[in-house]
C-alpha cells in the first residue's frame, strides 16, 4: 500500500526573464530579509487569475497569478493602486474644504469600523477633479474623487446623508455615487488597459523578489512591484498564450442501492487524474488513487491506500505538487469538488480545502455544502483556473439530446465511456485487486474523455475569448457573472461619460475581529495614511481623455481586440519565438542548418552564411558529439558568419614552374587591373595562396602537378579562370602562354564548402566552447536571434547518426492569399488588390497550430479560435502582414501553389503601392526578394533567404504523378484524395460579393482562406513532404533550397562528390 503519492512537482526551468530570479531564490537563506531588490532585466509572463488582497499594513493589494514563457508559476502582488470612486460636488463645495472633508472621512471610518481596529484606516485620497455626467448633457460639473488605501472601505466610505460635513451631504442633496460599485480588481484592470490572459512586463529593477519561506503561495516565483513598475503590453498582435499545466481528475464514490450517492453516507473510492502540458498530444501524468490494493494498470500509476482519509490526504498533496494552471472534468463544479469538500470536513481533514496557490485561502462553498445548487456556487482554485467540461458544453453546444460525458462523447469524439454500470460499482470495490482495477479503468476513461473534449472543442481558448470581450477575469465568468454588466457599463461610457452606481449600496464589511484600542488605530491612521489632497479644477474637454479608452474605440474600429489579441512585448510577439537567453562563449552550441549562403565582411574577404536552429546549448565538452546534459534552450533561430574558409580552383602547372615560383606568381595574379582595387596599407589580396598538388582526372588516370589558386574573395573566381588563366592573359615568365582548362572553378563556393567538410542538408553543426563571437544586434546582418562568428577550423559536423536525423523544432508558416476576381479571366496583379492573407504557423511534428491569423482589407467578423487584422487600406495590410512574417520568424513557409501565384503576386502589389519595406522577408536584412519577371513561375520564384520554401502543390505534382482526373491537382481534389478533406464551399466568382458585402460575408470569405492555409498544413504533415525533400537533398548533397532554386546544381554536385570519392578532379567546361 503506497504511503503518499509521487511527486509531480512542475519543474523549475528558467524562464529567459527571470532566470536570474530563479537563482536567487535557490541561493536564499531563511538569513535574508522578507523580500530584496531585484536588479535584473525586465521578466514577463501571461496572467491567468487575478485576486484582492491586502498588505500586513491593512493597504491593498492586487494577486496577479500567471506562468512564464517557461512555464513557471508566478504571483506579483502589486502595491500602489487606491480603489477609488467619485460624488457629485455640491454646491457650495470648495476647493478650501477638501482638507477638512478628508479628516471627517476619516473620522466616519473609524466609527464606521466600530471596534475592529487592527484594521488600518483608509489612506483615503479626496480631491476634486471635472468629468461629465452624461456626454448628451454637454455640461461641466465638479466631482469629488476619493481613493482608499483598503479598497474594502469604498462601500462605507461615502453613504448618503451619513457624513455631517457643514450639512452638504444631507439626505436633501439626492446624488449618488460613480464607480463605486466597480470591483477593485475591475478598476485596476480598467485603468491598466489590461484583459483577460494579459501578458506583462515588470520593469528592470524594479520589483522585489520574496523569498519561499515569506512567500504567500505556493508559486516558484513571488515578487512585489508597485503598480506604476508593472507594463501591460499595449501593441495588438495574436496570441501564444503560455504553457499552461491542464489537470484533469475524476471521483468515484461508493453507490447506496437505490438513489444517489451523497457525501454525508458514501465515501470516495478513487480518484483518477491525468496532467498534460497546452500544445502537447498526450498526458505525461496518469495516476489513480484507490481504497484498496488494485492491480497495475499499463501506462498509469495505481497508489492504493487504506483508508479514505489517507487517499484524501495524499491527494491534496499530490495536486499541490503537481501545481495545475487549469483544472477541468465533467461536472466536477456541481459534484466532484463539493463532494470532496463535504468528504473531508466529515473526515476532520484540515489541510484539505488548501488547493489554490494562496497559501491560507481555503475553498470554501457559497451556500449549502450539499446538495449544489448551482455550477456558480462551486469554491474556485484561486490562482487556477476552473473550467467545467460539462458546464461550457451546456453554454456554448446548446440543443445536444444529452449531456452525459457518454452522449457528448460519442457525439464530439465518436468514443465512449468503458462498460461499468453505476449499480455494479459496490461490487467491484468490495471484489479483489482485479476488479478494482477495472474500477480504476473505467475512472481513468472519465478523466480521458474530458481531455479530448477539452483540447478538441478548444474549451480554454474559447473561455478566454469569452472573458476577454466581457473584459473581465476568465474565473468571473463563473464565480462573479454580475462582473460582466459591470464592465459592458463601462465599456459602453467609453470615456465619455461616468457610470452611475446602483442606488443601494452594498452592505458594510466586516474587516477584522482582531481587538486594538481606538486610539492606537487613530495613531497609526496620521502615522501610516497621510490623506493626499488634490485641488479644484474645471473639466476641460480638450485635454481630458482616458488613453485606454482612445485606443480601444480605434482597435474596436480595426476588429482587433476581438477575443484573440495580446499586447506586442517589446518587439517580441507573442506569434514569435521564445526569447533569447544571453549567450556567452561559456556554452557551446549546437544547431541544425537549414540553408546555406554565400557573402563577405567588412573587409571584402568570403563569409559562409549557414542558418539554423538551435536544438540545445550545452556546457563546454571536448566531444564532437551530442552530450548526455540537461538542454538550457532550443529553437532559437541562428546565422553562423563561417570565415576563414578561402575558394579555390585548380590549373594545370606549366613546366619549368618550381616553388619558388609560386609566391612571385600571386603577386602578379594580385596585380592584374581586373583585381586591384587601388590598394591601400590594409588591403588584403584577392590570391590568398597558391600551392602545387599531385591531382589526377580520372579515379585511374596519372596524376599530374596542379595549381592550387586560393581566393580570399571567391566571386572573383571567374576572373582568373575565364578571363587570365584559360585565355592565356596572365603574363609571367611565358609560363601561361598555352591556355589550358581550369578545373573545378564552376562549383560554387557553399558547395565547395560543403564538400571539403562533409555537410549535407539539414546538417547538425556545433561550435564548441570559447571558440566564437556574438555579434550585438547592432552589427549583425540578420533577423535571427543569435548572430555569431566563427573560424572555419572551429566548426564541427556532429558524428552521432541519430542525432543527426532529427529535427530541431522547425517553425512552419502555412499561408495564402485571396484576391479580387474580375468579372472575366485571372486576376493578375497590375488590376487586382490583394483583400485577405490567411496565416497559420506550427513547428514541424506537432499536430495542430500554435497561430492562426487572417489579415483582412475591410472590417470582419470574429472567427473563433483565429485572430483577425482588419485594415482600411490593402497597402497597410501588406505592411503589416510583412513584419508579422518576420515577428513569426518561420524556419519553412509553405503554401498551395505559391511559387507561381502568391509570392509574386505580393510582391508586384507591394511594388504598385510602393511598399518598399515588403521585399525584405529573409533574414538577411538588407537583401530583397527580386521577382525574375511578372510571374517567373516555380523554379525562378525567390525564395526567403535563411528559411525554406516547399510549395505543397510542385511537390506532389513531383511525387505523386498520375493522380487522374480533371483538375487532380487542385487543393479540393488533393484533399479529397489523401485526407478526405474538401475546401469550403465557395466558388471563386462569389469572392467579389463577399468582399463587398458586409463584415459577416468577409467573415465567410476568411474561413475560406483559413481552410485553402489549413488543408496544405495536413498535407505536408500527412504525406511527409518536408522528409522526403530533405531526404532527397541530402542524396544529392546540395542544400534544400537547391532543389528547386538551381537543379542544375543537382548535376554539379553528383560529379564532384564522385571524384571526393574517387580520389580525382573535375575539369571545368569550356566556355
Amino acid at each position: 500500500m503506497a504511503s503518499s503519492a509521487p511527486v509531480q512537482t512542475r519543474a523549475l526551468v528558467p524562464a529567459a526573464s527571470f532566470a536570474n530570479v530563479l537563482e536567487d531564490i535557490s541561493k536564499g537563506d531563511s538569513g535574508k530579509s522578507a523580500i530584496f531588490r531585484h536588479q535584473y532585466r525586465e521578466a514577463e509572463f501571461q496572467n491567468i487569475d487575478i485576486r484582492e488582497g491586502n498588505e500586513e499594513s491593512g493597504a491593498s493589494e492586487l494577486h496577479l497569478f500567471g506562468i512564464t514563457d517557461a512555464g513557471n508559476s508566478v504571483l506579483a502582488r502589486v502595491i500602489g493602486f487606491r480603489h477609488y470612486f467619485r460624488y457629485p460636488t455640491p454646491p457650495t463645495f470648495e476647493a478650501s474644504d477638501v482638507g477638512p472633508f478628508q479628516e471627517r472621512i476619516n473620522e466616519f471610518l473609524v466609527q464606521r469600523l466600530n471596534g475592529n481596529q487592527s484594521q488600518l484606516p483608509s489612506a483615503s485620497e479626496v480631491g476634486s477633479e471635472s468629468q461629465r455626467i452624461n456626454v448628451a448633457l454637454e455640461n461641466r460639473r465638479l466631482f469629488i474623487k476619493i481613493s482608499a488605501a483598503d479598497h474594502r472601505d469604498i462601500p462605507v466610505a461615502l453613504v448618503k446623508g451619513q457624513i455631517q460635513y457643514r450639512d452638504l451631504f444631507a439626505t436633501s442633496w439626492p446624488e449618488t455615487s460613480y464607480g463605486a460599485s466597480y470591483p477593485y480588481t475591475l478598476r485596476f484592470m480598467f485603468d491598466h488597459e489590461m484583459t483577460s490572459s494579459s501578458w506583462l512586463e515588470l520593469m528592470t529593477g524594479k520589483y522585489d523578489l520574496i523569498l519561499p519561506e515569506n512567500s504567500i503561495s505556493h508559486c516558484q516565483i513571488e515578487v512585489s512591484v508597485r503598480a506604476e513598475d508593472l507594463s501591460v503590453c499595449t501593441a495588438v498582435e495574436t496570441i501564444t498564450p503560455a504553457s499552461r499545466r491542464v489537470l484533469s481528475f475524476d471521483i468515484e464514490t461508493d453507490v447506496p442501492p437505490e438513489g444517489f450517492p451523497t457525501p454525508d453516507n458514501e465515501s470516495v473510492l478513487q480518484i483518477a487524474n491525468m496532467v498534460f502540458m497546452s500544445g502537447e498530444a498526450h498526458p505525461f501524468i496518469r495516476t489513480v488513487f484507490t481504497v484498496g490494493t488494485c492491480s497495475p494498470i499499463a501506462g498509469a500509476e495505481v497508489l492504493s491506500f487504506k483508508t479514505e482519509a489517507e487517499l484524501l490526504s495524499a491527494w491534496q498533496k499530490f495536486f499541490l505538487e503537481a501545481d495545475p494552471d487549469v483544472v477541468i472534468g465533467y461536472n466536477i463544479n456541481r459534484f466532484d469538488i463539493p463532494y470532496l469538500l463535504r468528504r473531508a470536513q466529515i473526515l476532520k481533514l484540515d489541510n484539505f480545502p488548501y488547493l489554490g496557490r494562496k497559501k491560507a485561502i481555503s475553498l470554501r462553498m457559497k451556500g449549502v455544502p450539499w446538495p449544489v445548487g448551482s455550477a456558480f456556487d462551486c469554491p474556485g482554485f484561486e490562482g487556477r483556473l476552473l473550467l467545467d467540461v460539462l458546464s461550457h458544453l451546456r453554454q456554448y453546444y446548446k440543443g445536444l439530446q444529452a449531456y452525459t460525458l457518454n452522449s457528448t462523447s460519442q457525439h464530439f469524439l465518436n468514443e465512449k465511456k468503458e462498460d461499468v454500470d453505476a449499480k455494479s460499482i459496490p461490487l467491484l470495490q468490495n471484489g479483489d485487486a482485479d476488479s478494482r482495477q477495472k474500477l480504476a479503468v473505467y475512472c481513468l476513461k472519465d478523466v480521458y474523455l474530458p481531455l479530448l473534449l477539452f483540447k478538441k472543442l478548444k474549451c480554454l481558448e474559447v473561455e478566454v475569448e469569452a472573458a476577454k470581450k466581457a473584459y473581465v477575469p476568465v474565473n468571473a465568468l463563473r464565480e462573479n457573472s454580475y462582473w460582466k454588466s459591470i464592465a459592458s457599463r463601462h465599456l459602453a461610457a467609453g470615456g465619455r461619460y461616468l457610470v452611475r452606481d446602483p442606488f443601494c449600496r452594498p452592505s458594510v464589511p466586516n474587516h477584522s475581529t482582531d481587538k486594538t484600542s481606538s486610539k492606537q488605530f487613530i495613531d497609526e491612521t496620521s502615522r501610516a495614511c497621510r490623506i493626499i489632497c488634490s485641488s479644484v479644477g474645471k473639466f476641460i474637454e480638450e485635454g481630458w481623455r482616458y488613453q485606454y479608452f482612445t485606443n480601444f474605440k480605434v482597435v474596436l474600429m480595426k476588429n482587433c481586440l476581438q477575443g484573440r489579441t495580446i499586447p506586442k512585448r517589446h518587439g517580441l510577439d507573442p506569434q514569435s519565438r521564445s526569447r533569447m537567453k544571453t549567450s556567452h562563449p561559456s556554452k557551446c552550441v549546437a544547431f541544425q542548418k537549414i540553408d546555406i549562403r554565400e557573402g563577405s565582411d567588412g573587409t571584402g574577404a568570403s563569409e559562409i552564411h549557414l542558418f539554423g536552429v538551435t536544438k540545445v546549448e550545452y556546457s563546454a565538452c571536448s566531444t564532437v558529439c551530442f552530450c548526455a546534459e540537461q538542454p538550457i534552450q532550443a529553437g532559437h533561430s541562428i546565422l553562423a558568419r563561417v570565415r576563414g574558409f578561402d575558394h579555390y580552383f585548380y590549373y594545370p602547372a606549366p613546366p619549368g614552374l618550381s616553388d619558388a615560383d609560386l609566391s612571385p606568381l600571386r603577386d602578379c595574379l594580385n596585380s592584374l587591373p581586373a583585381l586591384s582595387t587601388g590598394s591601400t596599407d590594409d588591403q588584403v589580396p584577392t590570391v590568398s595562396n597558391i600551392e602545387i598538388e599531385e591531382q589526377s582526372t580520372t579515379t585511374d588516370g596519372t596524376a599530374r602537378s596542379y595549381l592550387k589558386i586560393s581566393l580570399r574573395d571567391h566571386r572573383q573566381i571567374k576572373v582568373i579562370s575565364d578571363k587570365f588563366l584559360f585565355k592565356g592573359q596572365v603574363q609571367f615568365r611565358d609560363l601561361f602562354s598555352s591556355p589550358e582548362s581550369s578545373y573545378e572553378a564552376a562549383v560554387p563556393y557553399s558547395l565547395r564548402f560543403m564538400l571539403d567538410h562533409a555537410i549535407k542538408a539539414l546538417e547538425w553543426l556545433k561550435i564548441p566552447t570559447g571558440k566564437y563571437e556574438r555579434i550585438n544586434k547592432a552589427d549583425a546582418l540578420s533577423h535571427c536571434q543569435l548572430e555569431v562568428s566563427v573560424r572555419v577550423e572551429d566548426l564541427l559536423v556532429c558524428d552521432v547518426v541519430d542525432n543527426r536525423e532529427k529535427f530541431a523544432p522547425l517553425r512552419v508558416l502555412s499561408f495564402d492569399i485571396e484576391t479580387d476576381v474580375p468579372i472575366n479571366g485571372f486576376p493578375t496583379a497590375r488590376r487586382q488588390s490583394v483583400i485577405q492573407i490567411g496565416n497559420m504557423v506550427s513547428t514541424l511534428g506537432q499536430p495542430e497550430p500554435s497561430v492562426r491569423a487572417i489579415f483582412t482589407l475591410g472590417t470582419c467578423s470574429p472567427i473563433t479560435g483565429a485572430h483577425v487584422l482588419s485594415f482600411r487600406k490593402e497597402a497597410d495590410m501588406l505592411e503589416a502582414w510583412q513584419k508579422f512574417f518576420l515577428e513569426v520568424d518561420a524556419d519553412i513557409v509553405i503554401g498551395y501553389n505559391i511559387t507561381q501565384f502568391d509570392i509574386s503576386y505580393l510582391l508586384n502589389r507591394a511594388e504598385i503601392l510602393k511598399v518598399s519595406k515588403f521585399p525584405y522577408l529573409g533574414r538577411i536584412r538588407s537583401s530583397p526578394q527580386r521577382l525574375n519577371g511578372w510571374r517567373p513561375g516555380h523554379l525562378k520564384c525567390p525564395g526567403y533567404e535563411g528559411r525554406l520554401l516547399l510549395d505543397v502543390l510542385h511537390h506532389i505534382r513531383e511525387y505523386h504523378p498520375g493522380l487522374s482526373g480533371a483538375g487532380a491537382y487542385k487543393l479540393d481534389a488533393v484533399a479529397l484524395h489523401f485526407l478526405d478533406q474538401r475546401k469550403e464551399d465557395i466558388h471563386y466568382t462569389e469572392i467579389p460579393k463577399l468582399q463587398n458585402g458586409n463584415a459577416d460575408t468577409r467573415k465567410a470569405l476568411a474561413i475560406y482562406c483559413l481552410k485553402d492555409v489549413y488543408l496544405p498544413l495536413l498535407l505536408l504533415s500527412k504525406l511527409e513532404c518536408f522528409e522526403k525533400e530533405v531526404r532527397d537533398a541530402k542524396a544529392a548533397n546540395v542544400p534544400f533550397n537547391v532543389m528547386r532554386e538551381n537543379r542544375a546544381l543537382k548535376l554539379v554536385a553528383g560529379r564532384c562528390l564522385a571524384a571526393v570519392k574517387g580520389d580525382y578532379i573535375v575539369p571545368d567546361d569550356p566556355p
